[in-house]
């Protein structure tokens, strides 16, 4: 009978393998670790990224609603001017076209730079963000290079207005216009009104001159109705 040394022995060869099986499943176990680790720190500075972004948003909409209070004001302020002019308008058309005006020039005086027309107030509209509604340990900055304010056809743009939020070694720059379009606003000129219009002078209980004096009238006017005897208007 042939006898095996040790140099043919297979004794050991299943211990090998298993060894060798659980490196290749540790090595495996380990990459798909790595894998999770790394998907869960992307998904992560994501999440933060796109919060700064949101946060240097918010700035711009705060922005955006002190736009909107003075759009309010000056809208007001050109509808009253309007308004105290209605007899003035023949058309409708006529009343839109110098609201629109009246606006645009309202929104152009609040807002435009005190030295240099062609430019908005920085500091007034920096002014509309109110810091206190932000985290202590967050910062953002306000800036304009080129602060422009353009006027358009319909209505007026603040060019190049820029915001850059920084938190927690996320730095996120918006960098916009914001255009503020005319308010749309459809005048009606009331049929019964033209015929009272036409008059320059209204004087239901009649007009009296004094001494010598003399009126020269270009237009219609009204001094009340003539009376008979029993004070009953003819």
């Amino acid at each position: 009978m042939r006898k095996l040394n040790k140099a043919d022995s297979n004794r050991g060869g299943a211990l090998l393998s298993v060894i060798i099986v659980m490196t290749v499943v540790g090595i495996l176990g380990a990459l798909i670790l790595s894998i999770s680790y790394t998907n869960f720190r992307m998904k992560q500075i994501d999440k933060k990224s796109k919060d700064n972004f949101y946060s240097a948003e918010a700035v711009l909409d705060e922005i955006c609603v002190g736009l909107q209070e003075e759009i309010s004001i000056q809208y007001k302020n050109a509808y009253t001017t309007i308004m105290e002019n209605y007899g003035s308008y023949s058309t409708s058309d006529e009343m839109s076209k110098d609201f629109n005006i009246e606006f645009v020039l309202n929104m152009v005086g609040a807002l435009r730079d005190d030295h240099d027309a062609a430019l908005y107030d920085f500091n007034k509209v920096k002014g509309y963000v109110n810091v206190s509604n932000y985290p202590a340990d967050h910062s953002f900055t306000i800036t304009s290079p080129n602060r422009l304010l353009d006027t358009l056809e319909d209505g007026l743009c603040i060019r190049n207005l820029c915001v850059t939020y920084t938190n927690g070694g996320y730095v996120n720059t918006i960098t916009t216009d914001i255009k503020i379009s005319t308010p749309v606003l459809e005048f009606a000129r009331i049929s019964t009104m033209p015929e009272i219009a036409d008059y320059i002078l209204v004087a239901q209980k009649g007009m009296e001159l004094e001494g010598s004096a003399y009126w020269s009238l270009q237009g219609k006017a009204f001094a009340g109705f003539e009376k008979d005897d029993n004070g009953k208007a003819k």
